[in-house]
């Protein structure tokens, strides 16, 4: 059964194979052809499922693997660092005495021993910080990992991002990048389908998910894994009576998650969000925004939370999918009165 508390948490039953980079990856840490770079970063916008191939990859892996919460770092980093060490001394089997005034040095010591065997350090989360606290992350915790360069003289790094390093430092080194997009359809069905099988439910018979997930997304075409485990979580647990009500509260939902470190959109923007959906074309410029003077703020979190999307041709998009899906909903809203 789906524990819903923790539906955004890794589970392997539920985890959808990212075949060409998991290969990737496993080519990088043989060291195979090009991908000899000790650094690795996975990028891509919120709910893409970063964090969760990052689990898989430890899950699966046949070397020591220490794992970096970088929000764990935030809230308290003198506590952060003496766990970090405590779990390095176990993993690799060295005896420091954690000495938060001698942090740099004894990351360095714990690199080394990284190295000498074999281990792999994987940085989630880095994406949950501000600017600043990422910069600071990268400068005492990343490059004391690192030192000097990302070569073969430093043990394999992976870290997932939100675009990409704030630091110069690590930024114009030579290291092995890659980026996750939103699911193609067919892999979105197949997480949904994973989803309905670990909570025990199937569709009627002969119902398509599609109809099952109606009123929730009737033209969503399950490109979000995060968005995804949010409609099937509202189906399921039947949150609202009302049709309306469920979607704008899926919808709340999922962008709040996604934003929830400092409550970056509000459920009034979410309406507003739906609300510009329905009035605008596929592809818009700021000038078209309904009431754009008031709300190009709400762009600008958009933009970030990638819930808008700037095309190559320099236009705006809402999030593919998510748009068809608030457009639907806003359509069937059209006449009631709309929650605010």
């Amino acid at each position: 059964m789906i524990d819903f508390a923790k539906i955004y948490q890794y589970d392997e039953d539920l985890y959808v194979p990212r075949a060409v980079i998991q290969e990737d990856i496993e080519r990088w840490l043989r060291g195979d052809g090009a991908s000899d770079k000790a650094l690795y970063t996975v990028s891509g916008p919120p709910g893409t499922g970063k964090t969760w191939l990052l689990h898989h990859v430890r899950e699966h892996s046949e070397r020591p693997v220490l794992w970096i919460d970088a929000a764990v770092w935030k809230e308290d980093k003198r506590k952060w660092f003496e766990d970090f060490v405590g779990k390095a001394n176990e993993l690799l089997h060295l005896n420091l005495t954690a000495s938060y005034e001698e942090r740099a040095g004894m990351l360095t010591k714990i690199s080394s021993a990284c190295q000498n065997h074999d281990a792999l350090i994987i940085v989630d989360s880095l994406e949950a910080l501000e600017e600043v606290r990422a910069r600071e992350f990268e400068e005492t915790v990343l490059m004391n990992l690192i030192g000097q360069e990302a070569s073969v003289s430093c043990p394999h790094i992976l870290v997932a991002i939100r675009e990409q390093l704030y630091t110069d430092a690590l930024r114009f080194l030579d290291y092995t990048k890659t980026s996750l997009r939103n699911w193609a359809k067919e892999k979105g069905l197949e997480q949904i389908q994973r989803l309905f099988a670990k909570a025990q439910i199937s569709p009627p018979e002969g119902a398509s998910y599609q109809e099952v997930l109606f009123p929730y997304a009737q033209h969503y075409e399950w490109q979000s894994p995060r968005l995804n485990a949010c409609l099937v979580k509202c189906y399921i647990q039947k949150e609202s009576a009302n049709e309306c009500q469920k979607v704008l509260s899926c919808f709340h939902k999922f962008i709040g998650d996604i934003g929830a470190e400092d409550d970056t959109i509000s459920k009034e923007e979410v309406a507003t969000l739906i609300h510009w959906a329905g009035k605008l074309q596929a592809a818009f410029d700021r000038n078209a925004l309904p009431e754009a003077d008031d709300h190009g703020s709400l762009l600008d979190t958009c933009l970030a939370l990638h819930l808008i999307i700037l095309n190559d041709n320099f236009e705006y998009e809402i999030l593919p999918g998510l748009r068809e899906a608030m457009k639907d909903y806003y359509d069937k809203c059209e006449n009631k009165e709309r929650p605010s």
